[in-house]
């Protein structure tokens, strides 16, 4: 693959990003991002073979960045329960801005939830590799106990997602961030009274 092509390759996924954003994945078409490319729909076609393909890799780029910004949010932390923390916090900003601030997201958790189900298996497999980076991070300074690192990461993450309503809210009212605050208490440190847990 010649840097070329490679570099067209990832100008048309930006461009797609942009359109999909603005019509949602059911309106856009290949024309569509063609036309924002300002190149034909043959050549759309020598770099992917449908708008599955590229709407695939959208998402995968966008995955990335997910991480990315996840790993910043705690790289300068050692404690590894802050660590998880923070975690939690920054992974529940993350999904509500995708739902709120990405135009072609928001359309699908709203509308095209099966669809949505799709795009977050592939946020779900970024997400855990930080996990897993954050257990492991724990076990070695022996703050964490864990007996199976990939069904604790996997669990933590269902954890999350099941409370992710409860995070949604652009504008939460004081009561509503006591609840999600209860809410990080409970998932991190359990039931334990324990005063030198926070």
């Amino acid at each position: 693959m010649t840097a070329k092509f490679s570099k067209t390759r990832e100008t048309i996924i930006e461009v797609a990003r942009n359109v999909f954003g603005e019509m949602g994945y059911y309106n856009t078409t290949i024309n569509d991002i063609a036309l924002a490319c300002n190149r034909g729909r043959r050549t759309i076609y020598t770099y992917f073979k449908s708008k599955d393909e590229i709407y695939n890799e959208v998402i995968k780029v966008e995955s990335s960045k997910m991480a990315t910004n996840l790993r910043t949010s705690f790289s300068q932390v050692l404690d590894p329960y802050e660590k998880l923390r923070l975690y939690m916090v920054k992974r529940m900003q993350i999904v509500r801005e995708l739902v709120y601030t990405h135009t072609a997201l928001q359309s699908c958790f709203f509308k095209e939830k099966a669809h949505f189900d799709q795009i977050r298996r592939e946020f779900d497999k970024e997400e855990v590799k930080v996990i897993l980076e954050v257990l492991d991070d724990g076990i070695r300074r022996n703050v964490f106990q864990v007996q199976n690192m990939s069904l604790t990461a996997h669990n933590l993450l269902v954890t999350l997602k099941a409370f992710e309503s409860n995070f949604l809210d652009m504008n939460p009212s004081e009561e509503s961030q006591e609840k999600q605050r209860n809410i990080l208490r409970v998932i991190l440190f359990g039931i334990f009274n324990n005063n030198n847990l926070r």
